[in-house]
C-alpha cells in the first residue's frame, strides 16, 4: 500500500512540474500569462523533491544510479531555466537608474530595482541594490541621456545545485553592457588564471577531477583541477580567498613514483606532498 501511495505521489509531483513548465512555455506563444513567481518557485521545490525521492533500483549499479539522478536533475534545471527565460523576455530583470557618471574614468554608478517576481526565485544576496558599469561616453549618452532609468537583464545558471544570478547587463541592440557583477563573489582572478572561490568541496581524487569538469560558474564551463605548480601559486595568494580551509587540497598531478597517489598542497603551511587517490581531500578549481 505504501509503495502504491509513493508511486502516486511521485507521478503527481512530476505531472505538476511538467504542467507548470507547459504553462510557462505557453507564454512564449502568447496564449497565457501563467508563468508567474508563484509557479517557478513551485517548480524549484518540486525538483528538489523528485531528487530526494529518487531511489536506486536493486539491479542498478551505483554509477548508473548516480548518472540517472544527474540526468534527471539536469532536465529539471533546464525546464526551470526555460521558464525563467520566458519571464525575463516580457519584463526583464528590473530597472537600473544612473546615479553618477565620470566620463574620464568611464565609470557609472547605478541603483538597482529588481522585479518582484525574481525576489521569490533567486537568493537575496544575489539581488544587489547598487552596482557599477564601465561604459564609454558615447554609449552612456545614447542610453541614459534622455531616460536615466533603463531596463536591465540577467544571465543565470545552476551552481552546486542552486539557482544563481551570474551576470547583469543592459542591452543596446546587439551589444550587451555588462555590470561589474560577473559573479565576482565566487571567482577570483590571479595573474592570467581564474579561481573558484566558493565553499570547498571534499572527496577522493576522481571526485575532484569530475567536480571541476562538471562545474559551471560565472558563465564558464571549462573549469579543471589545478596542477601542482598552479595550486602552490594559489597558496601564495591565500589571503585573497574568501572561502578557504586550512587543510590539504588535491592537484591533478599524479605522483611520479606511484600512480595510485597524487600531489596535494596543505593550505595551513604551503607544504606539498602526496596522498592516495582514494582518500578524501578538498577541491579548488581553476580555468
Amino acid at each position: 500500500m505504501r509503495t502504491i501511495i509513493f508511486i502516486f505521489l511521485l507521478i503527481s509531483n512530476y505531472s505538476f512540474a511538467i504542467s507548470l513548465y507547459e504553462k510557462c512555455k505557453a507564454d512564449a506563444e502568447g496564449s497565457t500569462t501563467s508563468c508567474t513567481s508563484s509557479s517557478i518557485p513551485n517548480m524549484i521545490i518540486d525538483k528538489d523533491n523528485q531528487l530526494i525521492r529518487l531511489e536506486k533500483d536493486i539491479f542498478e549499479t551505483t554509477a548508473t544510479f548516480k548518472q540517472r539522478k544527474k540526468d534527471l536533475e539536469k532536465r529539471l534545471e533546464i525546464d526551470i531555466l526555460n521558464a525563467i527565460n520566458t519571464l525575463l523576455a516580457s519584463n526583464g530583470a528590473g530597472k537600473a537608474t544612473m546615479t553618477d557618471y565620470n566620463a574620464d574614468t568611464q565609470l557609472m554608478k547605478l541603483s538597482i530595482e529588481w522585479n518582484d517576481e525574481l525576489k521569490d526565485i533567486f537568493p537575496k544576496k544575489d539581488l544587489v541594490s547598487k552596482t557599477t558599469l564601465y561604459i564609454n561616453p558615447s554609449d552612456a549618452g545614447k542610453i541614459f541621456r534622455v531616460n536615466r532609468t533603463q531596463k536591465f537583464n540577467i544571465s543565470k545558471d545552476y551552481v552546486l545545485h542552486n539557482l544563481r544570478v551570474v551576470k547583469m547587463y543592459i542591452k543596446d541592440g546587439d551589444k550587451k553592457h555588462r555590470f561589474n557583477y560577473k559573479y565576482n563573489k565566487y571567482i577570483i582572478k590571479i595573474g592570467n588564471k581564474m579561481w573558484e572561490d566558493i565553499e570547498s568541496q571534499k572527496g577522493n581524487y576522481r571526485y575532484a577531477i569530475n567536480y571541476c569538469k562538471d562545474l559551471t560558474l560565472g558563465g564558464y564551463s571549462d573549469w579543471r583541477l589545478p596542477n601542482k605548480s598552479e595550486l602552490k601559486k594559489l597558496y601564495q595568494n591565500k589571503s585573497k580567498l574568501k572561502n578557504v580551509i586550512d587543510n590539504w587540497y588535491w592537484t591533478s598531478t599524479t605522483y611520479e613514483s606511484d600512480s595510485t597517489q597524487a600531489w596535494v598542497v596543505y593550505f595551513y603551511d604551503g607544504y606539498d606532498g602526496w596522498n592516495f587517490k582514494t582518500l578524501s581531500g578538498f577541491v579548488r578549481c581553476v580555468r
